[in-house]
């Protein structure tokens, strides 16, 4: 099955963006969209995806780790949840 990640990776650096700039509300929203984005797309997906619920397991640890205000980890975690979907 050939997935398309593109709009939920392109979510996901917006908000490292806003991470790296150390704008924890921005971090947050912007995460909190990708969050969205990826419930969204996991129920589109009905099931069949082997990296959506993976990558989802991050980009959940990058929201709780946001509303932490722990901006740095949350960043790692959004790149790894990056990465996942990345695989082929």
């Amino acid at each position: 099955m050939n997935e398309d990640f593109s709009n939920l990776i392109a979510l996901s650096k917006n908000a490292i963006d806003a991470g790296k700039a150390n704008d924890s509300a921005a971090f947050l929203d912007k995460v909190t969209v990708a969050v969205d984005t990826y419930k969204v797309q996991e129920e589109a997906s009905k099931s069949y995806s082997i990296h959506l619920p993976r990558a989802g397991k991050q980009l959940k640890a990058a929201l709780k780790t946001a509303k932490a205000g722990n901006i740095a980890e949350g960043v790692t975690d959004l790149e790894n949840a990056i990465d996942e979907m990345q695989k082929k």
